[in-house]
């Protein structure tokens, strides 16, 4: 039976070792002698790999399937050889290094170069990490092309970045468009003459480039009828038509996204792995320090925090420009939709009332004083039981690639509270059950008056009003630090007050994650005196807590029905009123958690099946949250799957190969 199976295992060379004797007489011990003397002979199996690396085939294009290839090929010799117990240390890493270099496309190995210090032994290691990023910034431009594009009527020109796409959308008009074309004045150059016929859309040019096209003059052709707009490219048309012939049609939508899949199938990977206890950098010791030796406390108890700069301050971009020309196109946007712009409004009316930003005055700033305005943008989450629109900042944004933003010149700080798989799991352990949310935390902890400078946002309510400047104050969801300040001070909080409130002081340091509570205890009587201590605890520090959820109706009788959380019917998947803690879902009635599938998968009378691609999979499968590895055997044959993708070495718009269709269709995990 054994030689059986061994000779089934065998192909090519190996497969013809085994003479026919040794089969028919079923000499298994014979036959893997005969494997061994030949394929186990550690003196040709390293000249096999030397012979390897020695002849690299050098790449001939500048793109990431010979990269990946080459990178793949170098990692097997070397892996192999450590495998055969050759050493891999001082001149023999210098010549791997060389005979890299030397197989590298011009462009590539002028890069790699370029990412060594002058003087510097390039060192494996190294080497391969950049060669791995390469192979990642290769495959994600693929699809880009870089053009130039002239107006015919003006001497108008710009430079674009394009994704290529197999199509835009549908044909635009759906259908002819009856306008009189008399009614154009004599000598108006359109920009597209033929606008009235449906046609093939050729490019699709981005909101930051658009209103720079835009011109001044707009003509109203009559009543009813469209408008022409003056662009740089000609006039156009815009505006609704009455068509007596009622025409519906499908029209498709092409979205571009920028979300990074591989960074979410990597914390796809990594949210099952226990996380190792590991000692602060420098960094983070730097940034402890500069919290300890900076922190206040008002006369109220709230924290006053200063932002900890690290040693790239002094380059920070001047974002004014960039901010401002963002926020004009914002303002377009929201116009066009009252609703969203009412929230918007009403949300920074909120932030403005609440004495969370102030008036800033630039004429009162000094010469070459270092300031920084950040973007901002609206979040929709209809979800949330509060807030269904939240003003999201952005502090990364900055002029080019080469310069800093505020981001880029903050400490991150480190990780202060428990993993949150920890918390999930303990949480499970209480019979009575209980979950809290902090209050606005971030925005309950002030920061310096000298620091606000670098937090300052364009905002007016109207296009009529005068532009204004506002200078957040409190620690603001975006930057960097924001997370390690937040939860920092929750920390300094129980270190200074805790001692009179020891259950609270637990639940704050080792059963709270960000602004989110989720702890419990072993009686009902238990779990009231824990959330009194808690909502006096996290008042003396100016937080306070509400959204007050529990396994047990005793226990919220004592909360006030404002301070309780709303729970949502999720009717699609026939359970219980639910919450969300930590990303997972929370049936209290039942005290039951559930996982939710973010997406339905393609059926076969799905007319987009054929264009399932390895992207869509993985930004499915890794939106799977499971902490605590409840579905963890659905998540397997997901991981499998995703194997298998990798394996096949298809690109990630590239649809897959049917058997893999037809297993999501299946599995549907």
């Amino acid at each position: 039976m054994k030689l059986y199976h061994l000779e089934k295992a065998l192909c090519g060379e190996a497969a013809k070792v085994i003479d026919e004797r040794s089969i028919n007489e079923g000499n298994y011990e014979c036959a893997w002698q005969l494997l061994t003397d030949r394929y186990e002979n550690k003196r040709r199996l390293v000249d096999i790999h030397i012979h390897g690396l020695l002849n690299l085939k050098k790449q001939q294009h500048e793109n990431y399937e010979e990269l990946r290839s080459l990178v793949e090929e170098i990692d097997s010799h070397i892996e192999n050889l450590k495998y055969l117990g050759e050493e891999f240390t001082g001149l023999s890493r210098a010549v791997i290094v060389y005979l890299i270099a030397q197989a590298l496309h011009p462009e590539t190995k002028k890069l790699w170069e370029g990412s060594v210090a002058k003087n510097e032994q390039p060192g494996y290691e190294k080497t391969m990490s950049f060669l791995k990023d390469r192979v990642s910034v290769l495959e994600r431009s693929r699809d880009k092309v870089e053009l130039k594009i002239r107006s015919r009527v003006s001497c108008y020109e710009v430079n674009l970045e394009c994704l290529i796409t197999p199509k835009v959308t549908g044909t635009i008009p759906t259908s002819n468009v009856n306008i009189d074309l008399s009614l154009l004045p004599i000598g108006t150059m359109l920009a597209d003459r033929m606008f009235f016929k449906p046609q093939k859309v050729d490019m699709l040019i981005g909101a930051e480039l658009f209103f720079d096209i835009l011109r001044p003059n707009q003509l109203e052709l009559a009543a009813n009828m469209p408008m022409l707009r003056e662009t740089h490219f000609g006039w156009i048309v815009s505006g609704t038509v009455e068509d007596p012939q009622e025409h519906v049609s499908s029209q498709r939508s092409c979205h571009a996204s920028v979300e990074d899949v591989e960074e979410m199938m990597q914390r796809f990977w990594q949210v099952e792995e226990v996380p190792s206890a590991s000692k602060l950098s420098k960094e983070e010791l730097d940034c402890e320090a500069h919290f300890i030796s900076t922190y206040q406390r008002d006369e109220t108890g709230r924290f006053i925090v200063r932002l900890p700069f690290n040693e790239s301050l002094d380059q920070l971009a001047d974002s004014r420009a960039l901010s401002l020309k963002r926020f004009l196109m914002q303002e377009k946007r929201l116009i066009s939709n009252t609703e969203l712009q009412e929230q918007y409004k009403t949300f920074l009316e909120e932030y403005e009332a609440l004495e969370h930003c102030r008036e800033g005055r630039e004429e009162n700033d000094p010469p070459n004083r270092q300031v920084y305005y950040m973007l901002h943008h609206a979040v929709l989450r209809p979800s949330s039981s509060s807030t269904k629109c939240r003003v999201v900042f952005d502090a990364s944004a900055k002029p080019s690639p080469s310069q800093l933003s505020l981001n880029d010149v903050l400490h991150v700080g480190p990780v202060v509270q428990n993993d949150l798989v920890s918390i999930v799991l303990r949480f499970r352990k209480f019979r009575i059950a209980f979950s809290a949310d902090i209050s606005k935390m971030y925005r309950q902890i002030r920061h310096a008056e000298d620091d606000q400078r670098f937090l300052r946002i364009f905002w007016r309510s109207d296009p009529a009003h005068p532009m204004r400047v506002l200078e957040l104050c409190t620690v603001t969801y975006g930057t960097a630090s924001a997370p390690y300040l937040a939860t920092r001070c929750l920390v300094q909080l129980v270190e200074e007050d805790g001692g009179a409130f020891p259950s609270a002081s637990r639940i704050v340091k080792e059963e709270t994650y960000m602004d989110d509570v989720l702890s419990g205890a072993s009686s009902v009587e238990a779990a009231i005196e824990a959330q009194q201590e808690l909502k006096q605890l996290l008042l003396r520090g100016g937080f306070p807590i509400h959204k007050w959820c529990s396994n047990s109706t005793e226990f919220l009788e004592q909360i006030p029905e404002a301070d309780r959380e709303k729970k949502i019917q999720n009717a699609e998947r026939a359970i219980n009123e639910t919450i969300t803690v930590l990303g997972v879902s929370w049936d209290p009635n039942a005290d039951t958690l559930s996982v939710m599938h973010p997406t339905s998968p393609p059926t076969p009378t799905d007319p987009v099946k054929h264009h399932v691609t390895k992207r869509m999979l993985y930004a499915a499968i890794a939106k799977m949250f499971d902490p605590l590895g409840l579905v963890s055997p659905a998540l397997v044959l997901a991981k499998l799957l995703t194997q298998r993708l990798w394996k096949l070495k298809i690109s990630w718009d590239e649809p897959v190969d049917e058997a893999t269709h037809r297993e999501w269709q299946m599995r549907h995990v």
